[in-house]
């Protein structure tokens, strides 16, 4: 479970309060709605980890605490602008990719279930 803190808010400290997941700001909610927020933000961070726990494929990196997708090549735009990563996976695959994409920091509760399958190192980019 995340640990959330709250603090005035800045710019309206009489009616509003914002609320911190750990050290990053997620929202300025009014003073009698923060429990609601709270609730509804943990409801969606569940949502998140869990539908990529339950899809894992071979397109998929864990790295460092962080997930990841591998994209196409194709794709515009590209993951990361189109750096080019070499991915060297547990099992001893190794893929270059110029679209990565970052699905987010995984948080502690889930990193037993999503632990790391990979290294990740940036390489060049490829423009277009």
């Amino acid at each position: 479970m995340t640990t959330y803190t709250t603090k005035p808010d800045l710019w309206w400290p009489e009616t509003h309060t914002a609320v911190y997941d750990g050290d990053r700001y997620i929202v300025s909610a009014p003073h009698n709605k923060v429990q609601e927020q709270i609730e509804y933000h943990e409801r969606i961070r569940e949502e998140h980890w869990s539908g990529i726990a339950m899809f894992k494929d071979s397109r998929q990196v864990f790295a460092n605490g962080k997930a990841y997708r591998i994209g196409s090549p194709n794709d515009n735009p590209r993951g990361f602008g189109g750096s080019v990563w070499l991915i060297k996976f547990f099992d001893g695959r190794k893929v270059r990719c110029n679209s990565l994409w970052c699905l987010g920091d995984i948080t502690a509760d889930w990193r037993d279930r999503l632990p790391d399958n990979a290294t990740l190192k940036e390489i060049g980019y490829e423009p277009r």
